[in-house]
C-alpha cells in the first residue's frame, strides 16, 4: 500500500468506535450516491443513444413501471 493509505489507515484504526462507524456510514452513502450517478449516466446515455433523450420524466416512470408489472407477473404468477 502506498504511504497515503497507510497513514488514512492509521488513522481512522485511532478513532473511536462510533467515530468509525459514524466514518463507515458516511463512506457507504457516499458510494451509494456515485453508484445512482453512475447508473443515472448510464440511463442517460441509453435514453440518448435510442434518441429518446427529449422524453419527459411521467412517459420514462410509466414505462419503466409497466416493466416491472411485466417482470412481476412473469416471475410470480397468480
Amino acid at each position: 500500500m502506498t504511504s497515503k493509505v497507510e497513514n488514512l489507515a492509521a488513522k481512522i484504526a485511532a478513532l473511536g468506535e462510533h467515530k468509525q462507524q459514524a466514518l463507515w456510514g458516511r463512506v457507504a452513502e457516499l458510494n451509494f450516491r456515485r453508484g445512482l450517478s453512475a447508473l443515472s449516466e448510464q440511463y442517460r446515455e441509453r435514453l440518448r443513444q435510442q434518441g429518446q433523450l427529449d422524453r419527459s420524466v411521467e412517459e420514462i416512470l410509466a414505462d419503466l413501471k409497466q416493466i416491472r408489472e411485466e417482470i412481476a407477473a412473469h416471475d410470480y404468477p397468480g
